[in-house]
C-alpha cells in the first residue's frame, strides 16, 4: 500500500534559555495526556483538520509547543519529484489560558510552528488547539486497493514526548468502504478502526516517543475530483548531470586535469621563494640584481644562527609553532617597550 506520510507534530518544546536539545530529554515529566483529531475531506481531497491536545508540563517550566508540518514528501521510487502538501494555518488557541502567541517558519520543506510566549512559562496540564487546512493527502484510486484513499501519519514519528488517549475522526463526502490503522510504521494495528457512513474513526491507548501511527479511510473510486498529487521537481546529481558516455568521459577529463592543476600549485606553493644562482642564505649584494624564484626540495639549506633581518620576536615565535601564542604576544610587547614605542611600569609588588 502506498503511504503518504505526514509528519503531523514534531513536538520539540520551546525551551528559552536552555539549550536546543529535545524537550523530553530535559524533563521526564513532560507528556500528552489526550490527542483529539478530526478531518474533515472535501470532495476536492482539501482537508480541514483540528487538532485538540492536553501537555503536561508537569513541575518543570515550558513556554508551548514546538510543531512542525511538513510540506512535501518523497515518493518511493520516484527520486526525481517532491510530493507537495499544501497547508494553510488556521486558528491556533489555548483553552486553558496558556500563552499561544504563534511563530512561524519554513524551512528544509516544513512548516514550523511555535505556540506560545519566549517571556511567559508554564506548568502543569495546558490545552492547545491547532487547525489547519492541507491538500495532498488523498491518492485516488489507489493502485492496490482501487478506492480513494485518505492515508496520513495522524502522529510523526518525531514527539519526544509520548502520547496517550488518541482518538481520531475521518469524514468524507461518500459511505467509507475500508479502514486500517497502524502503530510503529505499520507493523502493529491500532487499538480502534471502524466506521460509520462517511465517518472513520480510530483510537488508541496510547503511543512512546517517536512512534508513529498511521490511518487509513478507504472511499468508493470517484469520490474525490482534481485530487491528484501535486508534484514538483526533485533536484539530485542524477538529474541535474545524468551520466552517459558523453559526460562520463568530459566529467574524468575535467576531473583529472582539476587534480593535475591542483597538485602542481600544492607543490609549487610549498617550496620557499629564494634567490635563483645563489648559494642558499646568501642575498645579492648592494649593487647586485637578484632575481627571485622558487627553490628546489633537493638543495640543502643553509643553516642561520641569527634570526633573519627585520624579523620580531613575536614573528618568530609565530614562524617556529605556527601558533600566536601568550609567549609570543608577551615578547612583541617587550620588543616594543626596547624599541621606545610604549613604557612598562611597575605599579606593585607583583604587577
Amino acid at each position: 500500500m502506498r503511504r503518504i506520510l505526514l509528519l503531523v507534530g514534531l513536538a520539540l518544546l520551546w525551551l528559552g534559555l536552555l539549550p536546543p536539545t529535545p524537550a523530553a530529554a530535559d524533563s521526564d515529566d513532560w507528556r500528552i495526556t489526550r490527542y483529539a483529531v478530526t478531518a474533515a475531506v472535501a470532495g476536492d481531497g482539501t482537508t480541514e483538520v483540528g487538532i485538540d491536545f492536553t501537555f503536561d508540563f508537569g513541575t518543570d517550566e515550558g513556554h508551548g509547543p514546538y510543531v512542525t508540518l511538513p510540506l512535501r514528501q518523497e515518493i518511493a521510487g520516484d527520486p526525481d519529484h517532491w510530493r507537495m502538501l499544501d497547508v494553510t494555518l488556521g486558528q491556533v488557541s489555548s483553552p486553558s489560558g496558556a500563552p499561544a502567541d504563534v511563530t512561524t517558519e519554513t524551512n528544509g520543506g516544513n512548516l514550523l510552528v511555535r505556540i506560545g510566549d519566549e517571556d511567559r512559562t508554564v506548568t502543569g496540564a495546558q490545552r492547545y488547539h491547532v487547525g489547519y487546512r492541507i491538500a495532498g493527502l488523498v491518492a485516488p484510486r489507489q493502485a492496490q486497493s482501487g478506492l480513494d484513499e485518505f492515508n496520513w501519519n495522524v502522529i510523526g514519528g518525531d514527539w519526544d514526548v509520548p502520547i496517550s488517549n488518541i482518538s481520531v475522526a475521518v469524514t468524507g463526502p461518500e459511505t467509507v468502504s475500508r479502514v486500517a490503522c497502524w502503530v510503529g510504521g505499520g507493523t502493529t494495528p491500532c487499538g480502534q478502526a471502524a466506521s460509520d457512513g462517511t465517518t472513520a474513526t480510530f483510537g488508541h491507548d496510547g503511543v512512546d516517543a517517536q512512534t508513529p501511527l498511521q490511518v487509513v479511510a478507504g472511499f468508493p473510486a470517484g469520490t474525490f475530483t482534481g485530487a491528484e498529487a501535486r508534484l514538483e521537481k526533485r533536484f539530485w546529481i542524477g538529474n541535474m548531470a545524468p551520466l552517459t558516455p558523453w559526460t562520463g568521459g568530459l566529467t574524468a577529463v575535467l576531473t583529472a586535469l582539476g587534480l593535475g592543476a591542483l597538485l602542481r600549485r600544492t607543490r609549487r606553493g610549498a617550496r620557499d621563494e629564494v634567490y635563483l644562482g645563489l648559494t642558499p642564505g646568501v642575498v645579492p649584494a648592494a649593487n647586485q640584481a637578484g632575481t627571485v624564484g622558487r627553490g628546489s626540495p633537493n638543495v640543502p639549506v643553509a643553516v642561520a644562527f641569527t634570526p633573519p633581518r627585520g624579523a620580531r620576536p613575536g614573528e618568530v615565535g609565530v614562524l617556529v609553532d605556527a601558533t600566536a601564542d601568550n609567549a609570543d604576544i608577551t615578547a612583541t610587547i617587550i620588543d616594543l617597550a626596547v624599541r621606545g614605542h610604549l613604557r612598562i611600569e611597575r605599579v606593585g609588588e607583583k604587577d
